[in-house]
């Protein structure tokens, strides 16, 4: 019987960039450029040979052609690039925190609106309008954390980094006991 090897040694690999991710967050945050362009430079080779092996079956096919090479360019400039790198890192940065911002915001426009709710009951029979600061709070939160995103963006990476290290590990951990590379692809 054949053994495939190659999830398990996956999974190790992606639980110890994780590991790396969480204790050097800022570090792990500057590669997201370097990620995209891999990932952009591989879908153009991947595309151009899909090209190349169906042009034959499509009239007009030179757009996929174009949106192949379009796709490798940008990708090799992106990994090259140290300007288009660091617009990349501000983009998310500036992306998440004015995403978490506005999630605030409709955290404590939740929570108004709850506090004028009347006559609904929560799971422990409670008024659902008392705990509308249960809402407002988190809201209010996130409202700071949006701003300090903002202002001082390393904490931004940092945040980033820890979470692409949560997500490296729990894949990994998730290849290595199913043993199966599909879900991965």
């Amino acid at each position: 019987m054949r053994r495939n090897y190659f999830p398990n040694i996956l999974g190790i690999i992606l639980i110890i960039a994780g590991i790396f991710c969480i204790f050097s967050p800022v570090a792990s945050s500057a590669l997201i450029p370097y990620m995209v362009g891999l990932g952009l430079a591989v879908t153009g080779i991947g595309k151009i040979f899909r090209w190349a092996k169906e042009r034959h079956y499509y009239r007009h096919s030179g757009w996929n052609l174009a949106g192949a090479v379009a796709s490798l360019l940008a990708g090799i400039l992106l990994a090259v690039s140290p300007s288009l790198q660091l617009s990349v890192n501000f983009t998310v940065v500036m992306l998440i925190g004015c995403w978490i911002m506005v999630m605030g915001i409709l955290r404590i426009i939740h929570a108004f609106q709850l506090k004028s709710v009347q006559g609904y009951m929560d799971l422990f029979g409670r008024p659902v309008s008392n705990d509308w600061y249960l809402a407002l709070i988190p809201g209010m939160l996130m409202i700071l954390f949006g701003l300090a995103n903002i202002l001082h963006p390393a904490i931004a990476l940092g945040m980033i980094g820890a979470l692409i290290g949560i997500i490296s590990i729990a894949a990994g951990s998730s290849l290595l006991s199913v043993r199966q590379i599909s879900w991965f692809w």
